[in-house]
């Protein structure tokens, strides 16, 4: 969503049509997968906060140029911890 600021392609919505279907899909069994694994929906929630946020951190810094700043690398020391808890159990 956030292409739309840097590449004029992006401000058109075709491409989100075309984007969503897959990522819709991919959403739909991770989030299917997650729950399998560990029969709790609450473990699924925390586990796509964290990738997602480290994801968004990741492709922000390298495609928008947008460093993160001490408080968000505070939130990314946190969100490795949230994952680091919950897939921990999973793990053994």
């Amino acid at each position: 969503m956030n292409a739309q600021f840097k590449w004029e392609w992006a401000k058109s919505s075709w491409w989100i049509l075309f984007a969503g279907i897959p990522i819709s899909y991919l959403f739909f069994y991770s989030t299917r997968y997650f729950y399998e694994a560990s029969n709790q929906y609450w473990t699924v929630r925390p586990i796509g906060f964290g990738i997602a946020t480290i994801t968004f951190t990741i492709m922000t810094a390298t495609f928008l140029h947008e460093w993160p700043s001490q408080r968000i690398i505070i939130s990314l020391i946190l969100a490795c911890v949230i994952l680091y808890i919950n897939l921990s159990v999973h793990i053994k």
